[in-house]
């Protein structure tokens, strides 16, 4: 997979993570979890908001990051972003995409820490910066998350 952002190449600098993967096209969900295991983390994948929100609600405290792609079929995945963020405030956030344009991140969405975006097809080492950038902003911003 390649990006067509250039995001710093860098090991994750978070140790093992938990990561809630969003995403609706289920060969990049079955790539990406492979890819995240192969890379030591923890995975769950989810195909829409409502399997994500179930997942956060069983245990809101159980990921460290959530990476939501941007055209799910029940609602945006800045809508459901913005839901993940209201369920458990502080959460980093990666948004992805198939299509060319970033999404419009409205600034509600941005107070709470930066939300990086990555256009697909990205690679592995990209995805971990951009989860890399997001947890550290999240951390400057809730010392205590």
């Amino acid at each position: 997979m390649t990006l067509h952002r250039q995001l710093p190449v860098s090991p994750p600098q978070s140790g093992v993570l938990h990561i809630l993967v969003v995403e609706d096209d289920l060969l990049i969900q079955r790539v990406l979890g492979r890819l995240l295991s192969r890379a030591g983390h923890r995975h769950t994948l989810a195909s829409n908001a409502t399997e994500a929100t179930a997942h956060l609600r069983s245990d809101a405290g159980a990921f460290d990051v959530a990476v939501v792609d941007c055209g799910l079929p029940e609602m945006s995945g800045v809508e459901l972003a913005h839901r993940l963020r209201q369920m458990r405030p502080g959460l980093p956030l990666v948004l992805t995409s198939g299509n060319m344009a970033a999404p419009p991140v409205p600034g509600w969405l941005t107070q709470t820490g930066p939300v990086p975006f990555l256009l697909k097809p990205f690679q592995l080492h990209q995805l971990m910066a951009a989860v890399d950038e997001a947890i550290g902003a999240v951390a400057r911003l809730h010392p205590s998350s």
